[in-house]
């Protein structure tokens, strides 16, 4: 059997694993720096309320044969050779060994058919940016077992994803076929981490504006309930539906993420690359989440930037999100937060000016307080400009470089790259799985 190991300091384990003894012995002979033992819990994966991620990756069964496994988050100062499994003892035991500064820690595991060893000599997946996608790109291929660099210029929070709102919704994202089933993936993900309050996400219900405009088949699978709007719900003669999506704090989500990718045992280098041979010097394995620099980077002329404008207030109690996108003044949207609401917006094709409009942003209060009156009562913190990365369909797929080097590309979102992030990270490592497999030797074969 295979065993995926992520070791961390948060609450990051997607079994329910119980460390139930944890403490620091004099290992200083083998230079290790702490010992700690959990004992693996069951979770009813198909019981109400039990998260879809469990139902994903199945538990341990305490009737497993006994086998040894190596630990792939070596990066993360993990000592493979002092893993080892018995099922002799009720409930079997897992004894990891901590290195470094660590003085508890998390397992992360997911199950296979096959032995898996650790390979030093394997390079590891180079993921280019340092945004939501790459980010949960990142994540999901430490948790299959790769070793995992970010390479970015800039950090999480100075990404375009800081700026986002940000709602779940495919907006202005193709073809309409794939970005269903990567919208619901992430759904999904984005409802189970609502339940961790340190995550950033919550679920909140909110209305879309004349949803027969909008394509339905890329977002009504995913979500749950939906109702009519009824009277109260719009101001007089608009009408929509109502239904509950997850909503992402950015600033804190971004940090949650890069906290878990850290805890997985990844490594983030801020490195500005003027081309991806750089990262070819020292891998063969590349992952492109550059979003709108994969213009220059990779030379693609279908990508092109769609400037978006948003405005936050403060001073306003609203519970609901509101989503009008195809009105009759533009896009309007309304999105609160925890300390905040966050107003737009714009969706200006090819406009790269980053200076927030004025007249824009009291164009946005004017279309945002139309459809919640309540907003009248708030003041401007801050106006703000992002440009999304637009293309004519979503780029996810591997461009083979040479019979050695390959790239998995992930870029084009348009507006909707925190609603795709999941699901299209889901098909990255699927990708990288076939195309280099775990553990695989360092000539790429």
């Amino acid at each position: 059997m295979k065993l995926h190991i992520g070791v961390g300091v948060d609450d990051f384990d997607p079994i329910d694993l119980n460390v139930v003894e944890a403490g620091e012995k004099d290992l200083s002979k083998r230079g290790l720096g702490g010992m700690a033992v959990a004992r693996p819990q069951p979770v009813d994966r198909d019981a109400p309320g039990s998260c879809p991620y469990f139902r994903r990756f199945p538990c341990i069964a305490p009737e497993a044969a006994a086998f040894e496994f190596f630990a792939t988050a070596a990066r993360a100062g993990i000592v493979a050779a002092d893993f080892t499994w018995s099922h002799e003892k009720s409930p079997p035991r897992i004894v990891f060994v901590i290195s470094g500064s660590y003085d508890t820690g998390v397992l992360g595991v997911t199950v296979d058919n096959l032995p898996m060893i650790v390979n030093p000599s394997v390079p590891p997946v180079v993921v280019l940016g340092a945004g939501v996608s790459g980010l949960s790109c990142s994540i999901e291929l430490l948790l299959r077992g790769y070793q995992v660099e970010i390479w970015a210029r800039d950090p999480p929070l100075a990404t375009t994803s800081a700026v986002a709102g940000a709602v779940w919704f495919p907006f202005h994202a193709a073809p309409a076929d794939r970005v269903g089933a990567w919208a619901k993936e992430t759904y999904d993900r984005l409802a189970e981490l609502a339940l961790n309050p340190s995550s950033g996400v919550t679920m909140r219900e909110g209305v879309l504006c004349d949803p027969e405009l909008s394509n339905g088949s890329t977002w009504r699978p995913a979500v749950g309930p939906v109702r009519a709007t009824v009277p109260g719900d719009l101001p007089p003669g608009k009408k929509g539906e109502v239904f509950a999506a997850p909503i992402a704090e950015m600033p804190i989500y971004l940090e949650y993420l890069r906290r878990r990718f850290v805890s997985l045992g990844g490594l983030l280098r801020l490195r500005a690359l003027a081309s991806v041979a750089k990262a070819f010097a020292e891998t063969y394995r590349v992952v492109n989440c550059t979003g709108l620099g994969a213009r220059e980077l990779f030379g693609d002329p279908e990508v092109f930037p769609v400037r978006g404008q948003l405005v936050r207030v403060a001073g306003v109690d609203l519970s609901r999100w509101y989503l009008d996108e195809k009105g009759p003044d533009g896009v309007s949207y309304i999105i609160p937060r925890s300390h905040d609401v966050v107003l737009g917006g714009t969706v200006e094709p090819g406009n790269e000016d980053l200076t927030p409009d004025p007249a824009e942003t009291e164009a946005i209060l004017a279309r945002c307080a139309r459809l919640a009156p309540d907003l009248s009562g708030g003041h401007v913190v801050a106006a703000s400009v992002g440009l999304r990365p637009g293309r004519s369909a979503i780029r996810l797929e591997v461009e083979e470089v040479d019979a050695r080097h390959a790239v998995i590309h992930n870029y084009g979102h348009g507006g909707a790259g925190l609603t795709l992030s999941w699901g299209c990270a889901r098909e990255v490592a699927d990708l990288a799985d076939r195309r280099w497999g775990v553990g695989q030797s360092a000539s790429g074969a």
